[in-house]
């Protein structure tokens, strides 16, 4: 049996998650039990950072002994600084006498969650890296991570991470919104490759909706587009991935469904870091923008809302009600399975403000 948490809750968030955390905050507020609140009350709990004249810097977290101690650190565009910054506030709290297994770390989006394989000679793997440093050197043992890459990662940390995907919540709006606009025989959910198929093939199952399959050939450094298995032709194809950066991938399997005769494409994405090599973030949101992809659907694991804000071809769906109730399982003891059931997203569904067609 699950033990729940015997000392009231303090919750800090480091610079990109800061947003996302007083949405957490705000959620929690309504379904934490008054008895783990502090005296206080519940709050995103605030942190100094003092720099010296070289930049370096320290963190000074406000009172934190007693508490039970909750981390939201995610990935956002100075990767680097940010995870100095989240080091240094973990280290702050073990200096200030909060016992290790009293701390719970939330990653939205881990940061070098695609570094996750030694593929090259003589290359460093930082998200393993990471998770041993987590483990023992600031010895936290309580992780928690949303829809990594490849689950393989939750194995890094020291018991397993726990995780929770995103796969109910994409059900859940793709009954709540599209299919209030569509019916069913209008649907078809779009596997863009072999993993794709393997990863999400309970969508089209659980949706009851046809599905089809973009079959490409490697040659070389190149993915070769073949055929489309299943029927595209007049039909809104749906695409759900874990990540999206330039979004080349997808564009082009949009074009792909689109030459077939498609009618709409809404694409699903958990991760949108939205960062191009050469390209300025404007830039790249106005290709996005008269792409062949019609919509796209992006959760705020990371900070995506001023990157998206002016562009009316993408729509925010919040994850902050998701990780509100895993937070509030883990401090009160209860079980992490709920959440694989379609039943629980009733409680965390927070319903997005602007899902319209292209142009609408």
């Amino acid at each position: 049996m699950k033990h729940s948490i015997e000392f009231p809750v303090k919750i800090f968030a480091t610079g990109g998650a800061r947003v996302l955390g007083k949405r957490i905050v705000k959620q929690l507020d309504n379904i934490l039990p008054k008895k783990y609140w502090p005296e206080n009350g519940l709050k995103l709990n605030s942190y100094n950072i003092l720099r010296f004249a070289d930049n370096e810097m320290l963190v000074q977290p406000e009172d934190v002994r007693g508490h039970f101690i909750v981390i939201i650190h995610t990935r956002s565009p100075d990767v680097h600084e940010e995870l100095a910054e989240f080091f240094w506030l973990a280290d702050a709290i073990i200096n200030a006498g909060v016992n290790a297994k009293n701390v719970l770390v939330v990653f939205p989006y881990m940061p070098y969650s695609r570094s996750d394989k030694k593929d090259q000679s003589r290359i460093s793997v930082p998200s393993s890296f990471l998770a041993r440093t987590i483990n023992k050197v600031c010895r936290f043992r309580k992780i928690l991570l949303v829809e990594p890459h490849d689950a393989h990662i939750c194995h890094y940390f020291d018991p397993y991470a726990k995780h929770i995907s995103t796969e109910n919540l994409f059900i859940y709006f793709i009954k709540k919104e599209i299919l209030n606009q569509y019916k069913k025989e209008e649907l078809v959910f779009v596997f863009p490759d072999a993993g794709g198929a393997k990863r999400y093939a309970s969508i089209p199952e659980e949706l009851g909706i046809s599905s089809a399959y973009i079959d490409k050939e490697r040659r070389k450094d190149q993915l070769i587009f073949k055929e489309i298995v299943g029927k595209v032709k007049d039909k809104v194809c749906i695409f759900v991935d874990d990540e999206m950066a330039s979004g080349g991938t997808i564009m082009g399997n949009a074009e792909i469904v689109k030459r077939k005769g498609a009618k709409l494409v809404i694409a699903l994405i958990t991760h949108a870091t939205l960062s191009h090599r050469k390209l300025e973030t404007n830039q790249l949101m106005k290709e996005l923008e008269k792409s062949d992809v019609d919509k796209f659907v992006v959760t705020d694991t990371i900070p995506v809302r001023e990157k998206i804000g002016e562009f009316n071809n993408f729509t925010l769906l919040p994850i902050s009600g998701l990780l509100a109730q895993a937070i509030k399982h883990i401090v009160v003891g209860k079980s992490l399975s709920p959440f694989y059931s379609q039943e629980m997203v009733k409680k965390y569904y927070c319903p997005p403000k602007n899902f319209r067609e292209k142009g609408g």
